[in-house]
Parts: structure tokens; sequence; C-alpha cells
């Protein structure tokens, strides 16, 4: 019996449990794509407009690679439920925020570099970044309560998926809630960017309406039977759009 599969990628795949790579989370979120899209966004929404699809890949090869450096797989034939590991699981939760990031900052000023730091709490910071630009993109009527919601769902989602792997298969991946936080900051952080940048561009827009837009002048006579106007008003009218 084949214990263990080693992927070009680097991927694991044995009985017990399945490591994926980059690479093959964002094969696997481009191939779940191809089969949604051959029985399901290939067809036109309700109202008749074009899915996204281009974006929706996005989505897909995106969610494929934070699973991929996030979650790791335990197969039924790598249980180890018992209550010794529950208890190890549980008792290494960080509950406090930033505490892991206090000790990482210190330890780089000891070695005088911050490369892990930026690596580790900046990474944690920009994962989920993506998310809250592409989510409004592909659904543009989200709101700002739905985003909040969806960006403390996700990260929320990952760290109780490690923590069960690690009650079921043993201690791999740390669970802390100082990940959520960050996650979740990251998230709300491309929502706002998305935002910022519609708004400008809207504003822009209405500017350069306001420019082109031509002057109707009118000349209204002051009384019947008048040639000539002793009076003239000027109405400018110009075309805005709100």
């Amino acid at each position: 019996m084949l214990e263990s599969i080693r992927t070009p990628a680097g991927s694991s795949i044995s009985w017990e449990r399945i490591h994926l790579a980059l690479p093959d989370g964002l094969l696997l979120g481009a191939l779940l794509f191809l089969a949604l899209w051959l029985f399901h966004f290939r067809r036109p929404l309700a109202d008749g407009r074009k899915r996204p699809n281009r974006l929706l890949c996005l989505l897909f090869l995106y969610c494929g690679a934070v699973g991929a450096l996030t979650l790791r797989i335990t197969l039924p034939a790598g249980w180890q439920p018992t209550a010794e590991n529950t208890a190890r699981a549980l008792a290494a939760v960080r509950w406090l925020p930033f505490e892991s990031a206090v000790s990482i900052f210190r330890n780089s000023v000891a070695i005088g570099t911050m490369k892990y730091f930026v690596r580790i709490i900046g990474g944690n910071f920009i994962m989920l970044l993506p998310l809250g630009i592409l989510l409004p993109l592909i659904w543009p009527r989200l709101r700002v309560r739905q985003m909040a919601f969806i960006a403390v769902l996700t990260p929320l989602c990952i760290e109780l998926l490690q923590l069960l792997d690690n009650i079921l298969g043993g201690m791999v991946r740390a669970v802390e809630v100082e990940d959520l936080v960050l996650n979740a900051c990251g998230c709300l952080l491309g929502y706002g960017i998305l935002a910022l940048l519609r708004f400008l561009r809207r504003g822009l827009a209405q500017r350069v309406q306001r420019r082109r837009a031509p002057a109707l002048v009118i000349w209204l006579p002051e009384g019947p039977g008048r040639t000539r106007p002793s009076r003239k008003r000027e109405i400018k009218m110009r075309k805005s759009r709100m």
C-alpha cells in the first residue's frame, strides 16, 4: 500500500492527511471554477446580465491559494480524537490578541532584522485584503455590514478548522485570536480601498461631465410688441449627473 505521494509542486497526499502546496491550491481552485462554469456559470443572470466570470475565476484561485496556505486536511485514517489531544489543542489557543506580535517584534529587534515580523504579521494582515476587493466587484450591492460579517466569519472559520485539525490529527498550526483580528482588518481595508477608488472615480466623472456640458442661453424680452428687449436675462443650465 502506497503511504504517501508527493506532487511536483510539493504537495503531500497520504491515507491520513492531505497538505497542498500553493501551486496545487491554485490548480484546485481553477478546477473547481471550471466545473462550476460548465454546469452553472455559463448561464446568464436572472436579469439577463452576464456573470463576471473573470472575477469569479480570480476568486476561486484566491480561495484555493488561501486554503493551501492555511489548512491541512486530516482524513479519517489519521484521526486521533483523544481527550489528551483535545486538551492540548485547546490549551494552546492564544486568546490574547497581539501577544504573538509583540513577541515576534522583540525577537526581530534582538536579531537586528524585521523581515520575520513583516512576513508573519504583515502576511496575516494582507492575506484577506484581496477578498475585500473581489467580493464587492462581483456583488456590487454588498453593503458595509455584510462585508464586516464576511470579514469576521472567514478568518473565524479558518481558525476553527485549524483547531479541529489539531484535535483530530495532532498539533500542527497555532490557533490565535490575533490572526482573526488581523485577517478581518485586512479584509475591511481592501473593502475601504475599493470604496475610496469608486468615490474618487465618481467625483472625477462628475467634474468632467460638468466641464463638457454646454451652456444654454435664453433671451427673454420684457414685454410683448418689442422687437428688441430692453433688458436681457441669461440663464445658464448645465447638465450634471448626481
